[in-house]
């Protein structure tokens, strides 16, 4: 892992070798780049590619500042600084929920840089999240362990591992920019992106957060994974490795 310093503080990463299409991958709310995609980004289907795993500020083995807002844009900055220090040149950007909006916000920054958009059941929509609107401070001071408590009734327990690594100001603060009445703005912004996109959606998912019909009417393919859920990257990360390589060749038309 390696990592940028920046205004607010240390960026960590991974920076994977290969000699193709460099894909920049954007982690969702409670996650962590190190944590969702490491096995997914090291199936065959995707060694091909460089692939750069950010762990975003607050979440991860980034650093978690208190003096950061934890909006998208300002994500973007450092992605867009980070990817410029790489030299990686063409590359194409895939963010999974929430990271769907950091996604959209380095594509419209890097417009020549960034070749094609893939949002993995991305977060483009308003969303409700229990506990947020009671604000901040409570959420800090009791309402996370609360929303854990929550957490912790599900078999799975992977999701709880990764939240704990995240700071409670950066899990509030980007929970309302989710919620937020300009919400909706992102889905308008994804649509408007001139790069070529791909939505990849889950076909056993629940999740809220974007509109399947919008996203057609918008004229944007969409790739449906059999049997895939919001947390597909790790609960089937080969079978959605060889998705993202599809979409990837779909937006690149370099073939798989």
């Amino acid at each position: 892992m390696q990592e940028m310093k920046t205004e607010f503080g240390r960026v960590r990463f991974s920076d994977l070798p290969g000699e193709r299409m460099p894909i920049v991958f954007i982690h969702g709310w409670g996650c962590a780049g190190s944590f969702d995609y490491a096995e997914c980004v090291s199936s065959g289907a995707l060694v091909g590619h460089r692939r750069v795993l950010v762990d975003i500020l607050g979440a991860g083995y980034s650093d978690k500042p208190e003096n950061f807002d934890y909006l998208p844009q300002s994500h973007a900055r450092y992605i867009c600084e980070l990817v410029k220090r790489l030299n990686l040149g063409e590359f194409i950007v895939c963010g999974h929920s929430l990271g769907a909006r950091a996604a959209v916000a380095v594509a419209e920054n890097l417009p020549h840089e960034v070749k094609g958009v893939i949002l993995i059941e991305g977060s483009i929509e308003k969303e409700f999240l229990p506990y947020i609107d009671e604000g901040e401070a409570k959420f800090i001071s009791e309402n996370r362990e609360k929303f854990i408590a929550d957490c912790t009734n599900d078999e799975d327990m992977r999701f709880v591992a990764s939240m704990r690594q995240w700071s409670a100001v950066a899990l509030w603060r980007s929970a309302s920019e989710l919620m937020s009445e300009g919400s909706g703005e992102w889905a308008r912004r994804f649509y408007a992106l001139a790069q070529p996109k791909i939505f990849i959606a889950g076909g056993a998912s629940e999740e809220g957060g974007f509109d399947l019909n919008a996203i057609t009417k918008a004229g944007i393919e969409i790739l449906s994974v059999p049997n895939g859920a919001h947390a597909m990257i790790w609960e089937m990360p080969a079978i959605t490795a060889e998705w993202i390589a599809k979409a990837a060749a779909k937006l690149t038309k370099d073939g798989l």
